[in-house]
């Protein structure tokens, strides 16, 4: 059914426009507006796509101007539009390079600049992540939620790390786009199946994993913050190599699709406190971008 979904939106460029429309009027699905744009940007092109999906994201920004021009209304369609915009360039990279992890990598360089721009920006980036947990934290008892293990120093310490963790987030969100969009456009209406790469396949790459050695090693000795969460947003997106590894070892072994949802549910045990996964799919990633070890095939038999 998505499929078929897919390939009726992507048969004529007005349907972008309806698509973006009806997503971003229903919050819960906003998520897939960037998806849309990456799938309309791959079958017709950026400059062909782009009024199209400008149109159905401008017929909802006008709404909520005119029908609830509220802060947060406000903030929500900005945002889409960001996220949208970010999708069509991460998009037309994809188009441009024919390379699925050159697009990716693109990705996490926008997250990089994020990181990098916050801590030009804002002159306590410490302050500001200790104020945001705290609000949360008071948000939490309102709601009734037991808090009393979560002590002042636990926010002192999360702080710290929030603006990598944030950027590392974005970079996924982006990630996902990117993917999710492809898929469609893959699975919908191309002939040329992965003509742009396989997620399985993906590497960060080298250089990457050299750059994280460096700001480890720096971070360490300087104890310098925005170091220590440029680390940190390197480290986290070695999991999407670590989740990509874990797409070729069961097309390699020809396991079950259960196991990559079992994987996958491990994964968000982490929401409950469980972030040893995440550290172990992270650390996966970054030695396979070392050394390839694992994908490499036997003699004579395809991967």
């Amino acid at each position: 059914m998505l499929k078929q979904l897919a390939a009726w939106v992507l048969q004529s460029r007005h349907r972008l426009t309806i698509a973006v429309a009806f997503l971003l009027l229903l919050p819960l699905f906003n998520f897939l507006v960037p998806m849309v744009a990456v799938a309309g940007v791959l079958q017709f092109g950026p400059l062909a796509a782009l009024p199209w999906l400008a149109g159905g994201w401008g017929i909802v920004g006008a709404m909520q101007v005119l029908l609830n021009p509220e802060p947060l209304a406000l903030i929500y369609i900005a945002s889409a539009g960001v996220s949208m915009a970010l999708a069509v360039v991460l998009a037309t990279v994809l188009g441009r390079s024919g390379s699925l992890t050159l697009s990716l990598q693109a990705a996490l360089l926008a997250a990089v600049a994020l990181l990098a721009l916050t801590y030009a920006v804002v002159d306590d980036v410490a302050g500001q992540s200790l104020a945001t947990v705290q609000g949360f934290k008071r948000l939490a008892l309102e709601a009734g939620t037991p808090t009393s293990q979560f002590t002042d120093e636990d926010a002192t310490l999360l702080s710290q790390f929030l603006a990598g963790s944030a950027a590392a987030w974005t970079f996924y969100g982006l990630a996902v786009s990117v993917l999710g969009g492809y898929a469609a456009w893959d699975q919908g209406v191309d002939k040329g199946r992965a003509r742009f790469g396989r997620f399985r396949d993906l590497n960060m790459g080298r250089a990457l994993a050299a750059t994280l050695v460096g700001l480890a090693v720096l971070g360490t000795f300087t104890v310098w913050l925005p170091v220590v969460n440029m680390a940190l947003l390197l480290l986290l997106a070695f999991g999407l190599h670590g989740c990509a590894l874990a797409h070729w070892l069961r097309n390699r072994f020809d396991w079950p699709d259960w196991s990559l949802v079992a994987f996958y549910g491990v994964l968000a045990t982490t929401v409950l406190g469980n972030p040893f996964a995440v550290v172990l799919v992270c650390v996966a990633g970054y030695v396979d971008a070392w050394f390839n070890m694992v994908r490499v095939a036997p003699p004579g038999q395809a991967r």
